[in-house]
């Protein structure tokens, strides 16, 4: 005798159910753009993706889109040519479609092993968020235990691996990545890096995904992941309880983060010894610093960087001076 499939609110409100993106995408309405391209497509598919990413980045970092982005409400359908759309689901075909070099096999669109990657990932993503609603905190005391941290000056190498620094630097590098530059590989990237950065070891096994976390920094590891796989991020926002996104506006940064703050720094020195003519500033980078440290003084807290202290070959930076793109460290 057959039997009828649980409507959505029940598959929604079930706990812990293992990642399965084809009941997901069964028991979630997704509404879909369809193919625009034909299967093989690659440089319009890995367009159209792109700019959906943006967008998608855009609404989350509360950067203006442009006023012919389409709705958040629809997720562009990718034509593979294969099984392999149904058999992984969307997101893992958005992923694998993003790591898939250009050199790929046209045909085949997405590598069969960047999908096995990309669906590994959204199985750890999975068993990490997928948890009931629960009573949120205010600043992120309960910050991710981590084994790698951030640099911090005021370690001069690494954070403390309670401290909530390195998220702040994956939220501020990805904004910089996808909102400031458009460049949507290395904010995905940024986010692996922190993922892979904050796994949980046990018993002496690296399990792939982030620790054990507050909520209000499950909240943001959401909303970074939500860009790139729309899907997953917002049934488990459902499951969770959780009515929106987190927006990375300047007041939820203040409120998350009171104890820090994220500067973007380059580097500007002499060319030569003794001359007044200077280098263009240099690479953009985020650094996160205690904010006690950086509002006492922030020229000490630049000069503990390691790197800072490399590009100066052994003399302290002079000054700092605020650029149109950060704060430039000069000799």
């Amino acid at each position: 005798m057959g039997h009828s499939e649980p409507p959505l609110s029940a598959a929604i409100a079930t706990a812990t159910a293992p990642y399965d993106p084809v009941f997901i995408e069964q028991h979630h309405s997704i509404d879909l753009i369809p193919a625009a391209c034909r299967p093989g497509s690659r440089a319009a598919t890995l367009a159209a993706l792109h700019d959906d990413i943006l967008h998608r980045a855009y609404n989350v970092f509360h950067t203006r889109p442009a006023a012919s982005t389409p709705s958040l409400d629809r997720v562009p359908d990718i034509a593979t040519g294969t099984d392999f759309r149904r058999e992984y689901g969307l997101d893992a075909v958005r992923l694998g479609l993003l790591a898939a070099p250009a050199t790929a096999n046209a045909a085949e669109l997405v590598p069969l092993e960047l999908l096995e990657s990309a669906h590994r990932w959204l199985a750890s993503v999975w068993r990490r968020l997928d948890r009931p609603p629960a009573a949120p905190r205010g600043a992120l005391d309960g910050a991710p235990r981590t084994r790698h941290a951030a640099r911090n000056a005021d370690s001069g190498d690494a954070c403390d691996p309670g401290d909530p620094g390195m998220l702040l630097a994956t939220v501020q590098t990805m904004r910089d990545h996808l909102c400031r530059r458009g460049r949507v590989y290395a904010g995905y990237a940024a986010l692996r890096e922190l993922w892979k950065a904050t796994a949980n070891h046990q018993s002496g096994q690296a399990h792939a995904g982030v620790a054990d976390v507050a909520p209000q920094t499950e909240q943001i590891l959401l909303s970074l992941v939500y860009p790139f796989a729309p899907t997953v991020a917002t049934v488990l926002r459902q499951r969770r309880g959780e009515p929106t996104f987190v927006q990375f506006d300047h007041a939820f940064i203040e409120s998350a983060f009171p104890d820090h703050v994220a500067v973007r720094l380059s580097v500007q020195r002499p060319r030569t010894a003794g001359s007044t003519t200077t280098h263009h500033p240099g690479t953009w980078c985020i650094e996160v610093f205690r904010r006690a440290h950086w509002l006492a003084d922030p020229l000490q807290a630049v000069t503990q960087l390691a790197w800072v202290q490399r590009a100066g070959q052994g003399l302290p930076p002079r000054r700092l001076e605020m650029h149109v793109e950060g704060v430039l460290v000069q000799w």
